[in-house]
């Protein structure tokens, strides 16, 4: 299941076993075929052989579109914290927003092959610079205002903005769980 360079045996034998353990893969998986694993271990197995080149960057395409859904959170994180343990840089690529967000330390938004807003996940989620970032990041609420010190008038009543600078005609966006009844 996975390609060394030319070590011995025992050495290859060894190394094979630490990355399985790494990856969270029983050993005795190593004696079956691709076609005998799930969706899960073939992703950890494809990590394992990515891993053994001891790479500095990795790149990784999509890598959990084909795991199901609580497949696919549990092996994000197992994923996530592997490349930080193996202190190990990596490029996600992906069209799911939760996993961008909940898997990088930065998020770059492209749209139309250019980039629409770079940052902390935590940053674009809160302060996208505009309604198609908002949107594409989640669940939001645009609404018309008028800004005044630090205050929008909107039609859900007088709401405090972090911009105290601006006033005049605006929208504002809210994310769902700003909002309490």
């Amino acid at each position: 299941l996975l390609n060394f360079a030319p070590i011995g045996k025992p050495e290859r034998d060894r190394r094979v076993r630490e990355l399985f353990e790494r990856v969270a893969l029983p050993p005795d998986l190593l004696n079956r075929r691709p076609h005998e694993l799930s969706g899960g271990q073939q992703q950890r197995v494809a990590l394992a052989r990515a891993l053994s080149q001891q790479p500095r960057l990795m790149l990784l395409d999509e890598p959990f579109s084909a795991l199901d859904t609580g497949l696919r959170a549990a092996t994000r994180k197992a994923v996530a914290e592997l490349l930080t343990e193996a202190k190990v840089a990596s490029i996600l690529v992906t069209h799911d927003q939760s996993e961008a967000l909940s898997f990088a330390d930065q998020v770059a938004v492209m749209r139309n092959g250019r980039l629409a807003q770079v940052g902390a996940p935590q940053d674009l989620y809160l302060r996208p610079v505009d309604e198609p970032t908002a949107s594409f990041l989640g669940e939001t609420l645009v609404l018309t205002a008028e800004l005044a010190q630090g205050w929008a008038d909107c039609a859900l009543g007088r709401i405090a903005v972090d911009d105290r600078q601006r006033s005049g005609s605006a929208r504002i966006m809210l994310r769902p769980e700003q909002i309490q009844i």
